[in-house]
């Protein structure tokens, strides 16, 4: 796995930020269109096969964990290497309990949005990474209650008592752009079935931008949507006209 730790520099020159590599030759021909001696921005890692596990939490002064949801991406965007784009709330007692201990041993404070890969070669989960923040998916990890992080952060430091219950199990959360184009690229290379496609919708409660009290944002999504796709396509001639003139050079020479 190559990843850029300037994403922003890399998207502009390659359009991604993430890559998984298969072999030294292929690693050898990205760095050769991603080397960048100004200021250099790629970090190598060992890609991690198997399933992606989150938990979503809130710890107080004395480290415990008030609050706290696991679940599972069922898709993401990119498909290999991104943020999910379709996820389900499961309870994963391995992963709660890894995740307090941890906690509890660096005394760590507020809320919590971590990362884990279940390693299909031996059966142990691996951190990926750890977010001292709220996470872009907080909205998935809720209680039956409705109660998440945000709400038990904000019951906890006024006093009120962070009134939990039981993790709403099964609940699916999507975003729906996201998912749509990650589902897609699953179809077109031969992962995912229009029925698989069509079931994986059971369970969804709540979108990233739908609501029928606020439509709002839905109705911007493609204008947003097109004005990506307008930069994205802007940065690709700029690269193939960049690339043109390099070769033009080349032969001058």
């Amino acid at each position: 796995m190559v990843k850029a730790t300037d994403g922003e520099r890399l998207r502009l020159r390659l359009g991604a930020t993430k890559f998984i590599i298969q072999s030294s030759r292929d690693l050898l021909e990205l760095y050769a269109r991603a080397e960048d001696r100004e200021e250099p921005n790629l970090l190598i890692q060992e890609f991690i096969p198997g399933e992606d596990w989150m938990f979503e939490g809130y710890f107080d002064q004395n480290s415990r964990c008030l609050f706290g949801v696991t679940g599972k991406k069922i898709r993401r965007f990119p498909v290999n290497t991104g943020v999910t784009s379709l996820g389900v709330c499961l309870r994963n007692e391995t992963v709660e309990r890894t995740t307090a201990e941890f906690m509890q041993a660096i005394g760590y404070q507020g809320i919590l949005d971590i990362g884990y890969r279940y390693d299909l070669r031996d059966g142990r989960y691996k951190v990926l990474d750890v977010n001292p923040r709220i996470g872009c998916t907080f909205r998935l990890f809720t209680a039956v209650n409705d109660m998440d992080v945000a709400r038990a952060l904000y019951w906890h430091l006024t006093g009120q008592g962070v009134f939990t219950s039981q993790a709403a199990e099964g609940r699916k959360w999507i975003v729906e752009d996201f998912d749509l184009i990650s589902a897609f690229r699953s179809w077109r290379a031969g992962t995912l079935t229009f029925t698989d496609w069509v079931k994986s919708f059971r369970g969804i409660q709540e979108a990233a931008c739908f609501a029928f009290d606020d439509p709002l944002p839905f109705l911007l999504m493609p204008v947003s949507d097109c004005l990506e796709l307008y930069r994205w396509s802007r940065r690709r001639g700029a690269q193939r006209t960049q690339a043109a003139s390099s070769s033009s050079r080349i032969r001058a020479a």
